[in-house]
């Protein structure tokens, strides 16, 4: 699909290629050449859980843009309002900032994996959850327990070996995109839910406009670091070939805004064309309506995807793996 990408968000040296499964049914994304697990550590040296990331590189400030900017906004929110998106756009934020899971009843137990400093956990505690956390990084496991008091564990999720229905729900925010065997980490998630539990994912969508407006740009990609990028169709099966069968999938525009102007930079850093910025904010801001467009009328076009399946009562417990040579997912 693309060939010769560098890291233009990190810095992390090397030359990585995407290639696409033509299949009609699939179109399932993944990284080629791939870091092995011993090697994958070192593409996360600089990255923003460490420090403050890809930086403006000493760029005067854009005094005319800025001001544009400042007026241009509440005009653009107004617009929004008027014709209904407002208030649409309002409340897929506050669903998909509960990472769409409502108060829960006294004792149960969500865990998030990938919880980096624990802010979603943070927040989920308010709404009533019991919580614990799971990541690899220690640096931001630190600052989860000082921070915010925390439960968190350091390592793999497969590695923890929870027991068996642990929990009434799993979280994973932008987690499956850096994980070599997504289906057996979701499998994983299915054995520790309880029945009637849910695993929620988010990531991004490989089918999103901005990913067709940017291409090999697209913030979403993010050579070496997301190893697999799905679509709805291709994380639903990941989801049904780990055990579960009730799952929804659909995508949302609420984080397109952040994704779309790093699209630009990026694109900017390729090609060595700077643009104005308030010509890129007024063109993030078209994209980002026809996206809540495309969403409020349930067609797929969101940056990112999100899936929600739920542990029936009753169901098995999966025992099959995939044998070598299937596909990756």
């Amino acid at each position: 699909m693309y060939q010769g990408l560098s890291d233009k968000l990190f810095g992390t040296p090397g030359a990585w290629n995407l290639k696409r499964c033509p299949g009609p049914e699939c179109g399932l994304i993944w990284l080629d050449p791939m870091p092995t697990r011993e090697d994958i550590g070192k593409a996360y040296r600089t990255y923003y859980t460490h420090h403050s990331g890809a930086s403006a590189g000493g760029r005067k400030i854009d005094w005319p843009s800025i001001a544009l900017t400042k007026i241009s906004k509440p005009l653009y929110k107004l617009f929004m309002r008027v014709i209904g998106l407002r208030r649409f756009e309002k409340r897929w934020q506050e669903r998909s900032g509960r990472m769409f899971l409502e108060d829960p009843p006294p004792g149960h137990r969500l865990l998030d994996v990938g919880c980096g400093g624990g802010d979603l956990l943070a927040r989920m505690r308010r709404s009533g959850w019991y919580v614990e956390g799971v990541d690899v990084d220690a640096a931001a496991l630190d600052q989860a327990r000082l921070k915010h008091g925390l439960r968190v564990y350091l390592g793999s999720l497969e590695d923890l070996r929870f027991p068996e229905d642990s929990f009434d729900a799993i979280t994973m925010n932008h987690v499956i995109e850096h994980v070599h065997e997504p289906v057996p980490m979701i499998r994983e998630c299915f054995r520790l839910l309880r029945p009637g539990g849910r695993l929620v994912l988010v990531t991004p969508n490989s089918n999103s406009m901005g990913h067709r407006e940017f291409g090999s740009c697209w913030r979403g990609l993010e050579p070496p670091r997301h190893l697999h990028l799905f679509t709805m169709r291709t994380l639903a099966e990941c989801a049904t070939r780990a055990g579960f069968l009730s799952v929804d999938t659909w995508t949302l525009p609420t984080n397109s805004e952040g994704m779309l102007l790093e699209s630009f930079d990026i694109r900017e850093r390729t090609t060595g064309i700077r643009k104005w910025e308030y010509l890129k904010w007024a063109a993030t801001s078209s994209l980002k309506f026809r996206e809540y467009l495309l969403t409020k009328n349930n067609k797929e076009g969101g940056e990112e995807v999100v899936l929600v399946a739920s542990k029936e009562i009753g169901t098995p417990r999966p025992t099959t793996s995939l044998s070598p040579g299937t596909a990756r997912v």
